[in-house]
């Protein structure tokens, strides 16, 4: 189980988490997180690691180190393996010294260390034409480029993926220009209900260009943003599709490792408003 940094919308029921696979009996091999809110007892993530304690989960911090590690330790680390060599779960991104740098800032100002040191975390099927997942959280444009150099330095590890879990959440600040040329699939964003900036249109303008042509439609988003609603939802014949909620909510997206990745089932119809949204 990890946390891909220590905002609470990235750790918010985490300890509950922990502590329904303990009374279900799920093992729960080890608890990773990119820093720690020590000097805030009543963090969400602080809480989750006090679960970890009293359930007996193994914890601790995880990133990219820029200098050599020792010998025998794995360069980047693994987060997870298939013991048949089938798959492995990496992190590409941030270094542990910039996650140190950006924890005595947060200290300092007290507050919870930020989207500097989400984990950018890359899924892949080994041996594979497909069945690439990269989830980079609220990684920010340095961070994402951290990933970017990490993957160039490690071959098999580029971040080309078949889905791309679009930053914090459709930001405009946080999708460099660049990530087009590793999209070469299924983006998601997933963003609150409601919420005026995340996604933002031009986020999803570009990434509707991005994904233009692809079959089935390659841009998909779990609520219907403000920017579509104004951009398009004149347009609409009945406007009660174009009010705010949910658009595609949950969604839920199957890979393999030799077919592109597919969107298999959401929990709200969101067909019935692609025409007015940027996916289109």
């Amino acid at each position: 189980m990890a946390a891909s940094h220590a905002h609470a919308d990235h750790t918010l029921g985490l300890e509950l988490l922990l502590r329904e696979c303990k009374r279900r009996k799920i093992v729960v091999e080890r608890f990773v997180y990119p820093a720690s809110t020590l000097h805030r007892e009543n963090s969400h993530l602080t809480e989750a690691r006090q679960a970890a304690r009293e359930c007996d989960v193994e914890m601790s911090s995880i990133g990219v180190d820029s200098f050599p590690t020792p010998k025998g330790k794995p360069d980047p680390p693994w987060l997870a393996w298939a013991e048949d060599g089938s798959w492995d779960v990496r992190i590409l991104s941030p270094s542990v010294t910039e996650i140190a740098i950006e924890e005595l800032k947060a200290a300092k100002a007290k507050v919870v260390p930020g989207n500097p040191t989400s984990l950018v975390v890359l899924f892949r099927f080994l041996n594979a034409t497909h069945g690439r997942v990269l989830l980079p959280g609220d990684a920010t444009p340095q961070t994402l480029d951290f990933a970017r150099q990490t993957g160039m330095h490690f071959p098999g590890l580029e971040i080309d993926s078949d889905v791309l879990l679009v930053p914090h959440h459709g930001s405009q600040y946080n999708l460099p220009h660049w990530v087009q040329a590793h999209v070469r699939g299924l983006a998601i964003v997933s963003a609150p209900t409601d919420s005026p900036n995340h996604p933002s249109g031009q986020t999803l303008k570009l990434l509707a260009k991005w994904t233009c042509g692809s079959k089935p439609p390659g841009l998909f988003c779990t609520s219907y943003a403000h920017s579509c609603a104004k951009a398009f939802g004149k347009n609409a014949t009945n406007q009660s599709l174009v009010q705010p909620g949910s658009c595609f909510g949950d969604i839920t997206i199957e890979i393999s490792a030799t077919a592109p990745a597919q969107v298999t089932h959401s929990t709200v119809n969101g067909d019935l408003r692609r025409p007015y949204g940027y996916c289109q």
